[in-house]
């Protein structure tokens, strides 16, 4: 099941060796390794530019879109754009049992089967909608899909709630080096939880071409007889899909668990995988016309190499038929910096969740049109930065507790940066204010160039326009409020919203510079 060589050699020095397909190499170094080999040799340098940073599909994780800066086609580009993907705990991993070292042994934490009763999945009724997803090259359908119960670091029952299935053609994951034919991945988030971006478990079931054909497969529409399968992007199921039945005698061998990433971009490790080991049979038909869709609608069904279990003599832990939910990676890896891991707990103030629920109720009530006084503005500059596009200007002004802030700068963000009841949106526009006062005196209008931070002209997320006479002024405040403008998904930025913090060091507790 070997994809063709991949189109590129490897040069070392003056050695030059035919590099064959990352899945290979991958075996024998690790992600951070290969990608810095590449680095050096050059091949990085044609890696794909100019897409568009987010395709209009929804992430089965949690965000209304999902990224888009990237190719299967080239996954040793992926950390490029998204640096979270040469991290130290990477997914698919190749499920590595044959590794002699005591400490790459396979820990058995449980008999087999031991999942069997904790899962409780369902059946979805009726001829349920059935999808493409391009985000992860698989077929999927969504809903309230049942429950699998697990347990956390102390000990106690946790309860993860199923809500996607991926279907897809080629196995993801390899057991000691081998791929099967598909694999179905079941997505699950905490019971509870609005999404599964800090905390989802996946559950794999692997099938193998063989006489019997799958139930499940049938369901979706891919049946084993002669038939095409002529449809567009979204069809309605052929039947009620029972996830039950086809996760049951999956969940009744062995299991091996691991902790992961997200196995596309941004490559967040944030997931607990449990792959059944258990191989399921399906026709030879139904893999045929699943791959047949995807490649039509998703442009094929090639996906990230597994990474291997021991790079550089490292060997990550996998449990057997365990019930234990590894904490997800919280570390700031070397070859991350940008990413929000490093530098969240200096920024821990913004940006919030809104819950109105949760909000006491107040016996004054102040309208917002009391306070905002926005108006036209002309000779307004526009100009892109990392994350946002950014309008800077006077567009007037809002006053809090009794002080006038001047409206100076309009960001448009994608992805919102605030959660509604724990929901992102699509976006998100930000109005920065500078207390009234602020702009006089400096060159060229402070006003307009206050957040010159968040601006391409500084990429690394920090202001050149606070010095001088701006800084005796507020002392270290400013300095202090920005923040490294690279978010560990891609996706938010914390750049703006630590502003307002370090802003309210120069004056007063009461002076945040946000609406």
């Amino acid at each position: 099941a070997e994809p063709a060589p991949c189109p590129y050699r490897l040069v070392v020095g003056a050695d030059t060796k035919e590099s064959g397909c990352p899945r290979k190499m991958l075996h024998h170094i690790g992600a951070s390794a290969f990608l810095a080999a590449l680095s050096a040799s050059g091949t990085l340098a044609s890696c794909p530019s100019g897409l568009a940073p987010y395709m209009n599909e929804a992430s089965p994780f949690g965000w209304p879109v999902s990224p888009n800066e990237w190719q299967y086609a080239h996954p040793e580009c992926w950390a490029e754009k998204y640096p979270l993907c040469a991290g130290e705990r990477q997914a698919p991993m190749n499920i590595d049992l044959t590794l002699a070292p005591a400490d790459c042994r396979v820990q058995e934490a449980g008999s087999e089967g031991a999942l069997a009763d904790k899962a409780t999945y369902k059946i979805l009724a009726g001829q349920p909608e059935v999808s493409i997803c391009k985000y992860m090259r698989s077929v999927v359908f969504v809903g309230d899909l049942g429950t699998i119960t697990l347990k956390g670091a102390s000990g106690e029952n946790v309860e993860y709630e199923a809500t996607s299935a991926h279907l897809t053609a080629g196995s993801l994951h390899s057991v000691n080096g081998s791929f099967t034919d598909a694999e179905l991945l079941v997505v699950h988030k905490p019971k509870g939880a609005s999404n599964a971006l800090s905390n989802a478990v996946i559950v794999s079931v692997l099938f193998r071409k063989g006489a019997a054909s799958s139930a499940l497969f049938n369901q979706m529409g891919f049946s084993n007889d002669d038939d095409s399968h002529e449809t567009g992007s979204v069809w309605k199921a052929a039947e009620s899909i029972d996830l039950h039945a086809a996760m049951h005698e999956a969940l009744k061998g062995n299991s091996f668990s691991y902790s992961g990433s997200v196995p596309v971009p941004p490559c967040t490790e944030s997931v607990h995988y449990i792959l059944l080991s258990s191989v399921q049979p399906v026709g030879s038909a139904q893999v045929d016309k699943l791959k047949q869709v995807l490649s039509k609608f998703t442009g094929g069904t090639q996906k990230r190499p597994p990474v291997p279990r021991a790079p550089n003599s490292i060997c990550r832990e996998i449990l057997k038929n365990s019930l234990l939910v590894t904490e997800p990676q919280r570390g700031c890896a070397s070859t991350s910096e940008g990413s929000s891991a490093c530098w969240a707990a200096t920024c821990d103030l913004s940006p919030v969740n809104i819950n109105p629920s949760e909000i006491p109720a107040s016996g004054r009530v102040v309208r917002a049109s009391d306070l905002v006084m926005y108006k036209p503005a002309s000779g307004v500059i526009v100009k892109p930065s990392t994350y946002t596009l950014d309008a800077h200007g006077m567009f007037g002004q809002i006053m809090l507790n009794g002080r006038i802030f001047t409206a100076s700068k309009l960001s448009i963000k994608a992805i919102s940066q605030h959660t509604f009841n724990g929901s992102h949106f699509a976006g998100e526009l930000v109005i920065e204010h500078v207390l009234f006062g602020d702009s006089f005196g400096h060159t060229n209008g402070h006003a307009a160039g206050y957040s010159g931070s968040h601006s391409g002209d500084h990429s690394d997320g920090h202001s050149d326009g606070h010095s001088n006479g701006h800084s005796d002024a507020h002392g270290s405040g400013h300095g202090d409020g920005h923040s490294a403008g690279h978010s560990d998904d891609g996706h938010t930025s914390n750049e703006d919203s630590s502003h307002a913090a370090g802003h309210s060091d120069g004056h007063d507790s009461d002076n945040s510079g946000h609406g």
